[in-house]
């Protein structure tokens, strides 16, 4: 029997918050209209060069509606607002807010390339704030601010306007910027999200793509049916007051359903539920409205099955049951979909296309005769991913397309029409409790900020309960602007931002736009607004930079702490969960340790686990030493039978010399292992850049610091004498 081709479906999830005011009526934060000109409408418009490449796009509701209003002209957000101003009427206070805010967005890739633009950041300076922004003021005069103006609105636009001239030749400008120029930037921007929604619409209509839904305002569906849920897959959590409102997890998929008639013609067979929630109980209500199938993550099935699976497990649809309901699901390959989103775009286009087809052959090769088609779902974001590669991914997605055009060995997909050439035959009757991040809650609930929150939102539905049963006086459109806060207030967003998984410079913004909600309900029921929904849930927390080295260290090289001081005088670095709008996982390293005496270097690693006998053979540590005359090494952590060693490169890895094989490396609990600095060529007072990436099969996996890198100055022998310190 002819193996038949693989089956690919793509699920580019898009998704934004909702940032309304909802007392000022305007948005307090611009990424809907960014993402708009960038992501938004670069995937559909260069997938529309491919005819026979089919993908499915999940449109959240919430950012549907906000690209309504943008696309309608009568949205008003500050950040617009400061853009549109001229320059040289802005006041102090907007030209600090505009160096505090004109600057936030990836600067290795939309920044650093822009000579002006990298110039006025350095200008600005790396870190802005307090007196800082007022300094900073000072140092920049009205061209200045118009540059700064443009550019950030500019560097936001994706690949596909940057081909409209008027757009290409402002790049090619690149300072000097005219209030002339300003109009056409924010007009150009107008027109692009204009073209957003009616793109998708025509895709969907000619087929080649299927546009899928998420609940309303993408809340946590298992959180609002029961709260208490979260226990099922962390027994020990500590929880708030219960929340115990299934009716809300209706009100979003009903609401999510109409408004995606409403806007494209027919009703979405589709669901990705928010961040992959599911639980049995949220069966039935899918079938309710009408969802015919939904997503979520392998871990999700695996957990279903209690081990019950094998290799061909995760390629094939499942009927989900529950109450007499059904729903189909299909289960995201984490893996994979996680190398598009977090690996890919540190390694060259070509490069990671290869290591994906190739992960794509060796799931074919799991097929068994007799069987139907596998399906592969890579399912991730479909707007931040793309921030990170230089050129917003047009290289790799392009490069992925022509081979898919091109193959007979694959075939691109959607869910829908999978489902209707090879409905499932096997089923799920114990759906598993959790979400797509370690298959549990823990993002959104369990923490002091995340339960406080909860709390607050839990008092306010009591109190819009109470009022709907009690109150004759309220009118109808009372009524509806409470409910619609509260829902609003329901989103998963808010949640994400509180407790220590995730940072943001606009981390109290979102909470105080939740508590802003919350109030909205009172307001609108004529109740007064309690002083707990005055004060912010997120706490302020001191910044404590790396410590740096700070005297002589001769630690034992033995993989473990031998004595309690000897690493106390180095520089320490701690690697935190990566903060942003996309969730990694946990780093593969935790601790970075780095010293030195007159004669090495030392370094100490520590792993995310207990230590490092769980990495494989093709995992290796990069450990880059760079200044003018550069040098790195290169140890693999999985047990060697001759002891362990690492090799030490002179130049980098695209041109480099073996300076020679070292022993000087234990691996046990930590990494722990020296470089003399007789194989270096450094001088003393030079300044060594550290660097430390992870890679398996030679994909950059991980880098630390994410951003930067760590000092070291050479020392002589006075080192300790002039750091000395009582």
């Amino acid at each position: 029997m002819n193996q038949p081709p693989l089956y690919i479906s793509f699920l580019w999830h898009m998704h934004q918050p909702n940032y309304k005011d909802p007392v000022r009526g305007r948005y307090s934060m611009p990424w809907v209209r960014l993402h708009g000109i960038k992501s938004y409408h670069d995937m559909p418009s260069l997938l529309s060069n491919f005819s026979s490449i089919k993908q499915t796009f999940n449109l959240v509701p919430s950012l549907l509606v906000q690209l309504q209003d943008y696309a309608s002209g009568q949205a008003k957000d500050d950040f617009l607002d400061i853009s549109t101003k001229p320059a040289g009427e802005l006041t102090i206070e907007e030209k600090e807010f505009i160096l505090g805010n004109f600057f936030n967005c990836n600067w290795e890739t939309m920044i650093k390339p822009y000579p002006r633009y990298w110039q006025l950041l350095l200008k600005r300076g790396m870190v802005v704030g307090g007196s800082r922004a007022r300094e900073s003021v000072a140092r920049f005069n009205t061209q200045d601010f118009i540059d700064v103006q443009i550019w950030f609105n500019l560097t936001w636009f994706g690949y596909t306007s940057r081909k409209n001239p008027d757009i290409y030749g402002l790049f090619r400008k690149g300072q000097f910027f005219t209030e002339t120029d300003k109009g056409i930037v924010l007009d150009a921007q107008q027109e692009v999200i204009k073209e957003v929604i009616p793109l998708y619409a025509r895709l969907a209509e000619e087929k080649q793509i299927e546009i899928t839904t998420s609940p309303f305002y993408h809340p946590i569906l298992p959180l609002l049916i029961d709260s208490d849920f979260a226990r099922r897959a962390i027994p020990e959590v500590r929880l708030p007051q219960r929340f115990q409102y299934p009716e809300d997890a209706l009100w979003h998929l009903t609401e999510a359903m109409s408004l995606h008639e409403k806007i494209f013609g027919r009703r979405p067979r589709g669901l990705w539920p928010s961040e992959g929630s599911v639980c049995p109980e949220l069966i039935p209500i899918m079938s309710e409205v009408g969802i015919k199938w939904a997503a979520t993550d392998e871990g999700i099935l695996f957990h279903s099955l209690a081990g019950k699976y094998n290799s061909d497990t995760l390629f094939y649809p499942y009927a989900v049951e529950y109450g007499g309901a059904k729903v189909n699901m299909v289960f995201r390959d984490h893996g994979l979909s996680d190398l598009l989103g977090f690996v890919y775009y540190r390694n060259q286009p070509h490069q990671a296309a290869e290591d994906f087809f190739s992960h794509l052959h060796n799931i074919r090769n799991n097929w068994q005769s007799g069987k139907k088609p596998l399906l592969l779902n890579i399912i991730l974001d479909g707007e931040n991913p793309w921030e990170h590669y230089s050129d917003g991914g047009e290289a790799f997605l392009t490069e992925v397309y022509n081979r898919f055009s091109k193959s007979a060995n694959f075939k691109t997909t959607t869910v829908s029409d999978y489902l209707e050439e090879f409905p499932p035959t096997e089923s799920i009757a114990n759906l598993y409790t959790g979400s797509w991040i370690n298959h549990n809650f823990d993002i959104w609930i369990g923490g002091v900020e995340e339960n406080a929150g909860w709390d607050l939102l839990g008092q306010t539905r009591a109190v819009l309960t109470r009022s709907l049963k009690e109150r004759r006086d309220l009118s109808d459109e009372a009524l509806r602007t409470a409910r619609e806060a509260l829902h609003a207030a329901e989103g998963s967003d808010w949640f994400w931002w509180y407790g220590e998984h995730f940072s943001s410079a606009y981390s109290f913004e979102f909470d105080r736009l939740f508590r802003e909600y919350l109030s909205q309900v009172y307001r609108a029921l004529g109740e007064e607004v309690p002083e707990s929904l005055k004060s912010p849930i997120k706490r302020l927390k001191k910044v404590v930079p790396p410590i740096e080295p700070r005297g002589f260290i001769h630690p034992v090289l033995d993989g473990r702490l031998t004595q309690f001081y000897e690493w106390s005088g180095a520089g320490y670095f701690e690697i935190k969960t990566a903060g942003g709008a996309m969730y990694q996982g946990r780093e593969k390293i935790t601790a970075i340790y780095y010293g030195f005496d007159v004669d090495n270097l030392y370094f100490r690693l520590e792993a995310d686990q207990a230590d490092f006998s769980g990495w494989s053979q093709d995992q290796e540590i990069y450990l880059y030493l760079l200044n003018s005359r550069p040098y790195f090494l290169i140890l693999s952590p999985a047990a060697k039978a001759d002891g362990f060693y690492y090799r030490l490169y002179k130049g980098k890895p695209d041109n480099h010399v073996l300076v020679g094989e070292f022993k000087s490396v234990h691996i046990y609990k930590f990494v722990e292992l020296a470089v003399s600095f007789k194989y270096l060529g450094f001088n003393v007072g030079d300044e060594i850049r550290l660097v430390v990436e992870v890679r398996d099969k030679g994909l950059v996996q991980e880098r630390y610091p994410s951003v930067g890198y760590l000092a070291i100055i050479v020392p002589d022998e006075n080192f300790e004498q002039i750091h000395w310190q009582v």
